[in-house]
């Protein structure tokens, strides 16, 4: 059995660099006992026997403190599995590149002035090993969230994609835009490029969405009753905080969905607005 060699209290980077390893060369990692040692103590095999691998300590192949500036453990496994030929698609690529080079942020100090730090996955690590006195606790915790931040940041491709056949317009309400797209968390990505509303259409889970920004004023009201008129028989709701109306979605079955299109809600959004056909 193969067995990892990481410092104890790992950080996101160890683990990042342990999932990559478990996440892509599974036959000879999925299984591997990890072990953990003091950040100063080297691996009496230098990391060099077959049957192991130092991750983040030992100053080997793997550990960024023997002199790789810029670098971090989990970028160095990464362009190992790269140069070693481990292939991965375009979608997984990008995801890889962005999950990899947050850690390598994160690693370096570069994260530290990010409000509200003491929200970020490096504080909830850390935390979580503070409460759980556990390494092991830590580690499998920091897996899973790998799994997912992975899962997310194929997902933000996906939306970059989708991104580029978005159309912008200015609303009623401000700055405003609409796209089809089969992405999640729309809503950020359009709102930190500053508009005040997305209008989005999900085809694969068949549902609309119209969302304000949570700290705006706008009130969508209005907006509702005229698709209610327009469209009474399909399964629209106005959230009570009047800022999201949405037709069908993951937390809803049964719906009678929408068959508004992008172009007419945009349309419906704009101050020159005149009611056109159905849809």
């Amino acid at each position: 059995m193969k067995t990892i060699v990481t410092h104890v209290r790992p950080h996101l980077d160890e683990v990042a660099a342990i999932w990559l390893l478990k996440r892509f060369l599974p036959e000879e990692y999925r299984d591997a006992k990890i072990e953990y040692v003091a950040a100063n103590e080297r691996d009496s095999s230098d990391g060099a026997a077959a049957d192991r691998i130092s991750v983040g300590v030992g100053s080997g192949e793997f550990d960024e403190h023997k002199g790789d500036v810029g670098e971090c453990a989990a970028s160095l496994i990464l362009k190992h599995l790269r140069q070693s030929g481990v292939k991965s698609d375009a979608l997984e690529t990008r995801g890889l590149d962005k999950l990899i080079d947050w850690v390598k942020l994160d690693d370096t100090g570069q994260l530290h002035k990010i409000p509200h730090h003491s929200f970020s996955l490096h504080a909830i690590l850390a935390f979580h090993r503070q409460l759980t006195g556990s390494d092991e606790a830590l580690m499998s915790l920091g897996l899973t969230v790998c799994d997912a931040l992975f899962a997310a940041q194929k997902n933000e491709a996906v939306l970059e994609d989708d991104w580029k056949t978005h159309i912008e317009f200015e609303s009623i309400y401000g700055p405003a835009a609409a796209v089809s797209t089969s992405a999640r968390d729309i809503e950020a990505f359009a709102f930190q490029r500053g508009f005040d509303l997305i209008v989005y259409v999900n085809k694969e889970r068949n549902y609309h969405n119209i969302r304000a920004f949570a700290g705006s004023r706008i009130d969508l009201t209005p907006v509702y009753q005229q698709i209610m008129q327009v469209e009474p028989e399909a399964n629209w709701y106005l959230h009570h905080s009047k800022k999201m109306i949405i037709c069908g979605g993951d937390l809803t079955k049964n719906v009678r969905t929408s068959k508004l299109t992008l172009e007419w809600i945009a349309d419906l959004l704009t101050p020159n607005y005149v009611r056109q056909q159905r849809y």
